[in-house]
């Protein structure tokens, strides 16, 4: 669930993972995803080069139709979107991340947990949303706190912030009650 830079969906009825769309090819080293994944796709593949956004989403947005995507859970995936793909797509796309938002949102990885620490921040945690037309803007679906210790770094806090995010997707899976069959 940590893995970088990658998008992946699951197949609502069956809790099964059925696509997962990696956009740089070090996360296809990652043995889970050949593992579930019925078909890979690569975002590096040149017939992915030299795309616009909208260009480059809408071929997206053709993988996912013909895989009956419902859910998409977008994970270190450090694109915007299109307005195309996000109306499309609303409320069938949620993203994690790695702060309290709105608080530091646009970071990432290392850089958002050294910037709660420079900030002198008590606590930190990690938000799940469904995506909108900004940098980690949507609306929250929720929100989890871990305390920050004095001795803390911006490793140990990520660990920290990975599992609470982890955790966060798997309840979110298991617990919501929306329906995002097509």
């Amino acid at each position: 669930i940590t893995m970088n830079t990658t998008g992946f969906s699951c197949n609502w009825d069956s809790g099964q993972v059925g696509f997962i769309f990696v956009d740089e090819a070090k996360a296809t080293e990652i043995g889970w995803t050949k593992q579930y994944a019925e078909t890979l796709a690569k975002g590096d593949d040149p017939k992915y080069k030299g795309k616009t956004r909208e260009e480059y989403d809408r071929e997206i947005s053709k993988l996912l139709e013909k895989y009956e995507v419902n859910l998409v859970l977008l994970i270190g995936y450090m694109k915007l979107m299109s307005e195309e793909f996000v109306r499309k797509w609303r409320n069938k796309v949620i993203n994690i991340h790695p702060s309290l938002l709105p608080a530091f949102a646009g970071g990432m990885d290392l850089n958002v947990h050294q910037a709660v620490l420079d900030r002198g921040c008590k606590v930190s945690g990690a938000t799940l949303i469904y995506i909108d037309e900004g940098p980690d803007t949507g609306p929250i679906i929720d929100q989890r706190v871990v305390q920050i210790s004095s001795n803390e770094t911006s490793d140990t806090l990520k660990t920290k912030v990975q599992k609470l995010e982890g955790q966060m997707l798997v309840d979110f899976l298991k617990n919501e009650k929306i329906d995002f069959r097509k």
